[in-house]
């Protein structure tokens, strides 16, 4: 983890996670990705599209409460704000610092928007 400071000098913590690619071809190991919440909408847009995957990176207080939100990129961004203020409303896990001090942090998370209902049997 890298330690920076906020404005007021108190010490703000991150995660930094690298993806390599290694070879000159991609392999599709048939993986997708698992949404950490998803929305069921009535439609998407384009054709035939039944989910839209948003990423959105949320800044988490020392109380485990979502202080900011934003979508990832720009693209999709009526998506993203609806993403962001679904995940303001859950709780998140509080982590403290060696000297049991409550740390502010940022989690990415995936917003999946989907048009297939719940299965009423589940």
């Amino acid at each position: 983890m890298f330690k920076s400071a906020e404005a007021d000098g108190g010490r703000t913590y991150g995660r930094l996670r690298y993806i390599f690619e290694a070879g000159t071809r991609r392999i599709d190991l048939g993986l997708e990705a698992k949404p950490d919440m998803e929305l069921f909408v009535a439609s998407l847009p384009g054709e035939n599209e039944n989910q839209l995957d948003v990423p959105v990176s949320v800044y988490v207080d020392g109380d485990g409460q979502v202080a900011d939100c934003q979508g990832a990129s720009t693209q999709n961004s009526a998506y993203a704000d609806v993403a962001c203020q679904q995940v303001r409303g859950q709780a998140f896990t509080k982590f403290y610092d060696e000297d049991s001090a409550r740390i502010s942090y940022v989690q990415e998370l995936l917003i999946r928007f989907s048009t297939q209902a719940p299965d009423a049997e589940n």
